[in-house]
């Protein structure tokens, strides 16, 4: 009786399933891990304190167009119209986490956010606006004078930053 020849695939399927279990492996840890690397300037130049304008500046920024202000508005919806008003930006980077936690805190008044997405989700890399802006932290509130404000605030913080009356 003649023994039938394996294919390549059958000879080799167990080194196969190694090599994609070691790949799944490895991709799961670098998600996992790559966030708590930290470069040797990150250690040297801490993040700034959400408050604490970094020295980044952008230039002035006014919107085009104002938003009236809803009758039935909340505190927090007006803080952020007029913040809007003023031409403050949230410049956001996909669904990192704490541009996530930024969205939470604001609930129902991001939608007056003047919001930009400096992920390119085509490429997976920072938009060229927010390359050529020099914005590399997120979440990052932009004043309209241009003064960066990174991390997320809470609505008494965007009241100090801003200079807006919060209650």
């Amino acid at each position: 009786m003649m023994k039938k020849e394996e294919s390549w695939f059958q000879k080799h399927r167990q080194l196969l399933a190694t090599t994609l279990i070691a790949f799944i492996t490895l991709t799961m840890l670098t998600v996992l891990f790559a966030p708590m690397i930290r470069t040797p300037s990150e250690e040297t130049n801490p993040s700034p304190t959400p408050t604490t304008p970094t020295t980044t500046t952008l230039p002035p920024y006014k919107p085009e167009r104002q938003i009236e202000i809803p009758l039935d508005a909340s505190p927090e919806d007006r803080l952020i119209v007029s913040m809007y008003n003023q031409g403050w930006r949230l410049f956001n980077y996909g669904t990192c986490r704490f541009c996530v936690v930024q969205h939470e805190i604001l609930g129902g008044a991001y939608q007056y956010v003047n919001a930009i997405e400096c992920l390119d989700e085509n490429t997976m890399y920072l938009t060229q606006e927010c390359q050529d802006l020099g914005i590399m932290a997120f979440p990052a509130w932009a004043s309209p004078e241009g003064e960066l404000h990174i991390g997320a605030h809470n609505f008494t913080m965007l009241s100090e930053i801003s200079g807006v009356e919060y209650p």
